[in-house]
Formats: structure tokens, C-alpha cells, sequence
């Protein structure tokens, strides 16, 4: 419009060059500024993924624990006293690594799907998967350099020198060796804090025994085996299904697998079977170090040995609690305290954040009574 203006011969050719050259300065500079505000440093990345992992985690807690409305206003009162202090949920919209945009847009894909209550596609779960084979990647890197002599997450995750893991192999990264001197209650508040900040962490303990009033008893249960989860298992109305529960379908699919396998070709599927345990560990749980899969294997081949030998009548029977086995259900907080299980409850279900999901199920059920 303004060239326009200037062309019908209004203003000089000179006050045109010297206005088209200012106002090209000022673009560039706009725009140089723009992009360097816009670019998440590493530890806003890394922050990021691991509010993922949790928030959904917890949207899916949520949505499996066939909450009232009138507990959902409560739990809803409680997110925003939460909210209040604790830092927000991390910027999704500045410029992340090649790697890492992939897997944010998938991550918000699926968050938006679940707070809707809707079932997961295949087609997103597949995407998810990938997703989180590629996010573990790149967190097994940063862990493998961390960045001596820094605060916050550096101190433990250094950013990866590998611009994009997507074209590398994920056996590879998948064995890299990890420290097996970890903390696991330093690693597990270095994280509480990255979610909910100094301020949140002591509200969270202000606000678990309110939380603890708000669910009923069998409520209770379905927290005290939770594990974080992506995907939701199918039935959300089943108490034990809730996040990665024991006895998932998942498992007990693979165990009748495991029973067919022919005599002859079950040392060949058992060792490949072991080698993918290693990358799905590694998905699991990025930081997983040598001792910590070795034992995996064990207790892997141990069910697996079992579930062979056992007649149909026996499989069936145990079908349940050697799914549970075989899914490692030992790293839920069940074995926790009562105190730690108030506690973690809260946790899962008062993330920043958590309040738009609650917003979501009160408008559910209330279509449904309409």
C-alpha cells in the first residue's frame, strides 16, 4: 500500500530509497531479534519433554479414574491453588532441534486428543511410539555428556553434539553406556523441581492430604499402581487399566505369542527378544544403565521360561500377575508409604496444567447428563 503511495509520484525517488532502506533496517533487526527470542534453549527443550511425559501422564490418570464432577471441581480448585505458584507449563512455540520438533508436535497432537477423552488412533500411536524412541535417544546422549560444573538440568544433561539422532540406529544409542551411579531420589527431585519449581514442590505437599480426601478408596488403588504413560490402555473404565496398570493386554498378547514360538526356534526368538528388550528399556526409561537392563533381562527370561513350561489351564490362571511381571510393575509407587502414595497421587494429578483438563471432563460430564 505505501509503495503504491509513493509510486503515484507523492514523495521523491530519494525519501523513497531512504524510507524502503529504513524500513528494510528495521525488518531485519525486527526480525533478527524475533528469531533469536524465539530460539528454546537447551534446557527449555529438555524441560519440555519431561512436562510431556508428566502432563500426560497425569491426563490420563485423570481420565481413568472415573472422577464425579463434584471431585473433578474439587481436584480443578486444587490445580489452580497449584497453578498459582508453580511455574507455568513450558513455551511449546520457539524453535526446538529438528529431532525434538517432531517429537513436541506429535506430544501436542496427543495431549490434545486425550484431554479431549477421545480413544488414540493407531495411526497416532505409531506416531507416539516413534516419537518417544526418538525423544529417549536424545536424552541417552544427553546424559552420556553431561556438562560438567553447570546448575539445572546441564548438570546431568548435556546437550547432544549429534544435531539429529533420527537417522542413527536405535540399538545404538539405545546402548549407550549410562552412569551406574545415579541417585535415584536426587534424579526424582531434580525433576519434581524442573515440573513444579521450589514454590510448587512445597505446595504439592501442602495439598496432597486434600487430594487424598477427594478420591475414594478404590480411587486410591488406581493411583497407587500408576506408572507413567503415553498411551492410555483400552477401557479406561477398568480400574486397573489405568496408565500402565498390571495385567495390560499388551503383555499378556505377547506372552501367548511367546507360547506358540516352535521348540526349535525359541533360542533364536529368545535372544532376538532380549536384544529389542534393551531398545524398549532404553525407550522406557532413557537413563536405564547396564545393571539396571541386565536385571531387566533376567527377570524377563525368567517369565518367559515360565509362561513355556506352564499347560493352558495354568497360563490362564496366572495370566494376570505374570503380565504384571513381565511389565516390571516393582517401579510403581505401590511400594511406597502411605504418606509417599498421598504424595504421589498429587503429583500426577495437580500438574501446571492440569486445570484445562479438568475444565475438559467437567464439560463431558455435564454433555452427558444433558
Amino acid at each position: 500500500m505505501c509503495l503504491s503511495v509513493y509510486q503515484r509520484g507523492e514523495r521523491s525517488e530519494g525519501t523513497i530509497m531512504k524510507g524502503a532502506q529504513i524500513t528494510l533496517l528495521g525488518f531485519l533487526l525486527a526480525v533478527g531479534g524475533l528469531a533469536a527470542e524465539e530460539r528454546a534453549t537447551w534446557d527449555e527443550q529438555n524441560t519440555a519433554m519431561g512436562w510431556f511425559i508428566l502432563h500426560i501422564s497425569g491426563v490420563n490418570a485423570i481420565n481413568g479414574l472415573n472422577l464425579s464432577r463434584g471431585q473433578a471441581v474439587q481436584l480443578r480448585g486444587l490445580a489452580r491453588e497449584m497453578e498459582a505458584v508453580a511455574p507455568k507449563p513450558p513455551s511449546l512455540n520457539k524453535a526446538y532441534r529438528a529431532d525434538l520438533v517432531e517429537v513436541r508436535d506429535t506430544y501436542s497432537e496427543l495431549r490434545g486428543v486425550l484431554i479431549e477423552g477421545k480413544e488414540v488412533p493407531q495411526e497416532l500411536e505409531a506416531k507416539v511410539m516413534r516419537a518417544r524412541g526418538i525423544e529417549s535417544a536424545v536424552i541417552r546422549l544427553s546424559l552420556a555428556n553431561p556438562t560438567r560444573g553447570k546448575m539445572g538440568c546441564q548438570r546431568c544433561h548435556g546437550e547432544p553434539s549429534l544435531p539429529d539422532v533420527r537417522s542413527q540406529a536405535s540399538s545404538t544409542l539405545a546402548n549407550l553406556k549410562m552412569s551406574d551411579k545415579s541417585n535415584q531420589k536426587e534424579t526424582f527431585i531434580a525433576h519434581m523441581m524442573g515440573a513444579y519449581g521450589v514454590r510448587g514442590s512445597v505446595k504439592l505437599t501442602q495439598l496432597a492430604p486434600q487430594v487424598d480426601k477427594v478420591l475414594n478408596e478404590s480411587q486410591k488403588e488406581i493411583v497407587r499402581t500408576f506408572a507413567c504413560c503415553l498411551i492410555p490402555p483400552k477401557g479406561l473404565n477398568d480400574p486397573v487399566r489405568a496408565g500402565q496398570a498390571s495385567g495390560g493386554e499388551k503383555e499378556i498378547e505377547i506372552l501367548r505369542g511367546i507360547r506358540k514360538v516352535p521348540p526349535a526356534q525359541w533360542p533364536t526368538v529368545r535372544r532376538i527378544a532380549m536384544q529389542k528388550l534393551d531398545v524398549l528399556m532404553a525407550a522406557k526409561t532413557p537413563g536405564a544403565t547396564e545393571t539396571e537392563k541386565s536385571a531387566a533381562r533376567k527377570r524377563v527370561g525368567a517369565v518367559f521360561d515360565k509362561v513355556r513350561s506352564m499347560d493352558e489351564t495354568e497360563f490362564e490362571m496366572e495370566k494376570g500377575s505374570l503380565a504384571a511381571d513381565l511389565h516390571g510393575e516393582a517401579a510403581s509407587s505401590a511400594n511406597l508409604k502411605p504418606s509417599g502414595q498421598r504424595f504421589m497421587a498429587a503429583y500426577f494429578l495437580l500438574l501446571p496444567g492440569s486445570a484445562e483438563v479438568y475444565d475438559k471432563l467437567i464439560k463431558r460430564l455435564d454433555a452427558k447428563k444433558g
